[in-house]
């Protein structure tokens, strides 16, 4: 897919223009300068935004699945409800992104930047987080945010062979 023609050849965001429910499912525009973007319900499915400035864009509810946003400055944009599924952010940095409730399963957020991120309600099993940095005042899992792939959650305990333990028994009293 092209760009469209008000980027066709820009790098830069031509300013005050808002691309609210646009449809822009495979475009390549990888490098572009997107700060402040107003993309609410964007469809951006399998896109090239590989090292795009994104940084304080409005993104909420937007269609990013299978994304290319390896190396995106996304600080401060407002990604909440979006859906993010299988988007690779390796090394993209989400400071201060607002993540609310965000679908980020089997997202590649290798070396990504988290800090301060809000991820509260976000969804993110199998979610690669190998080597992301976030907030240390944060549990280091964010188990009480989201549920992350099985390897990096402790393994089940076994039941116990024996079953249950029994009942005490009842000591009968005669009359």
């Amino acid at each position: 897919m092209t760009p469209p023609p008000a980027l066709a050849g820009a790098l830069a965001w031509p300013a005050g223009i808002d691309w609210d429910g646009v449809d822009w499912d495979g475009v390549e525009l990888p490098g572009a300068d997107l700060r402040g973007a107003e993309l609410a319900r964007a469809k951006l499915r399998d896109s090239n935004l590989r090292g795009a400035n994104l940084a304080g864009a409005r993104l909420p509810s937007a269609r990013l699945q299978e994304a290319d946003l390896r190396a995106a400055d996304l600080s401060g944009a407002d990604l909440s409800g979006a859906d993010l599924r299988r988007a690779d952010l390796r090394r993209a940095l989400l400071t201060g992104a607002d993540l609310r409730g965000a679908d980020l399963r089997g997202a590649i957020l290798r070396g990504a930047d988290l800090r301060r991120a809000d991820l509260l309600t976000a969804r993110m099993t199998s979610a690669d987080l190998r080597g992301a940095r976030r907030d240390p005042s944060r549990p280091p899992n964010f188990t009480h945010l989201a549920r992350f792939s099985a390897a990096a959650r402790p393994a089940p305990s076994a039941p116990s062979p024996a079953g249950p333990p029994a009942p005490p028994a009842r000591r009968r009293t005669s009359p």
